[in-house]
């Protein structure tokens, strides 16, 4: 799925490092084939343990077939309803993911206090997920009891999944700016329900929006405001973002990651192949 321990080591355990040291350079080195998920992941590979790029196959992620947008007649009452629901009393963007430092969720916690400090209409900041006990930050969670205090902060763990999918029909925008991503899942999962995106430049974010999020540094505070503040008083640009994310997101299926991966295993197995269907040579 990724090698972030080796591009990302700051965001790793010296611990959680180590093993992966010894385990990584082994499996990929004795693999007669790699799957991975992006071309990102595909170039570090072969930068990092000089794999013949030829013997590494990429099969995109996809979001799944419930993550859709709603009717727009229903919309108004999804947003009402999930609102209730949540006791959300703003409007609200939107992170999906695993509360671990490359995640960059303080930055982000920051960015939308800074927002709201002259705003007319706050907006909270809902978290969908969990503590990884793999990445323990206590910057995270000191973060987020302050911005808790402030009402400005919500966290759900445990979502079914409809409301999940909810959650990003009803949110403003999905604002996912981590500092590294193997793939980068919840990009498809918003732009398939119609929620415009706001992400990272770098790893492979960019691939897996193309043209129709907003990329900027996740390290550069101003760009990072700048653009929360345009997907969420812009209009025109929503709607524009929306259409796009409607269309990049169908460019992804399990249907071609499966076919993909099939013809990956087919190429690979023609002696098993030969062995189930002619056995009286062997």
């Amino acid at each position: 799925h990724d090698i972030l321990y080796l591009s990302h080591k700051r965001f790793f355990p010296a611990f959680h490092r180590a093993q992966l040291s010894i385990l990584t350079p082994f499996t990929l080195r004795s693999a007669d084939k790699i799957i991975t998920v992006s071309d990102y992941t595909k170039n570090e590979i072969v930068s990092h343990f000089g794999i013949d790029p030829s013997g590494i196959a990429v099969t995109p992620e996809a979001a799944s077939a419930d993550f859709v947008r709603v009717n727009v007649k229903n919309r108004e009452d999804v947003v009402k309803q999930i609102k209730g629901k949540f006791r959300l009393q703003n409007d609200f963007v939107f992170f999906v993911g695993r509360f671990a430092p490359i995640k960059n969720i303080p930055r982000m916690l920051r960015i939308v206090s800074e927002y709201n400090k002259n705003a007319k209409s706050k907006v909270s900041f809902v978290l969908a997920g969990d503590y990884d006990p793999v990445y323990p930050d206590p910057q995270i969670g000191r973060h987020m009891e302050i911005f808790k205090r402030e009402n400005q902060l919500v966290v759900l763990k445990n979502l079914p999944r409809k409301d999940l999918v909810q959650l990003y029909n009803a949110a403003k925008a999905l604002f996912f700016v981590t500092c590294g991503e193997g793939f980068g899942l919840p990009i498809l999962e918003a732009m398939s329900c119609g929620l415009p995106v706001v992400t990272s430049n770098t790893a492979s974010c960019p691939e897996v929006a193309g043209d129709a999020a907003i990329l900027i540094n996740p390290s550069d505070d101003r760009e990072i405001f700048d653009a929360l503040t345009a997907v969420l008083k812009n209009d025109g640009l929503r709607k524009n973002m929306i259409d796009k994310g409607l269309k990049r997101a169908s460019l992804f299926s399990w249907d071609k990651c499966a076919v993909q991966t099939i013809k990956t295993y087919q190429r690979l197995s023609k002696t098993v192949k030969n062995y189930y269907e002619e056995p009286a040579r062997l």
